[in-house]
């Protein structure tokens, strides 16, 4: 395998970039009647297209992932990237810190997620 996983997995013939993230992230915040004003994390980020459909929106996003594959398409929607090892380290943010902490086709990926989500537990306000 040539680049790595997200290279791989995100191959633009076999997925091409679509709609669909932006809609995702539209229809989410519409259903959970999230605020631009919110900041959100996106735990393993991978290509960055649900960040960046946040972004769009209005959201604060910090995109986290230990692959930098897309850092630059990420961080050039004026994303902040944060590279992190997210299944073995604490997360980098404070506790209370953010209101949303989002993830897609990640948590099934680690081996133990209980201290992932206790993370994100930690850093989610009240």
């Amino acid at each position: 395998m040539t680049g790595g996983y997200l290279s791989s997995i995100y191959n633009e013939t076999e997925r091409p970039k679509s709609k669909y993230p932006f809609q995702l992230a539209e229809r989410l915040m519409s259903v959970h009647s999230i605020e631009p004003e919110e900041t959100l994390i996106d735990l393993g980020a991978g290509r960055g297209e649900v960040a960046i459909g946040f972004a769009k929106l209005g959201i604060t996003v910090h995109a986290v992932d230990r692959d930098e594959t897309f850092r630059s398409d990420i961080e050039n929607a004026g994303i902040n990237f944060i590279s992190h090892d997210i299944g073995t380290d604490q997360l980098p943010f404070e506790d209370d810190s953010v209101d949303i902490v989002y993830s897609k086709s990640f948590l099934e990926h680690l081996p133990n997620p209980e201290p992932v989500l206790r993370e994100c537990y930690r850093i989610l306000k009240p």
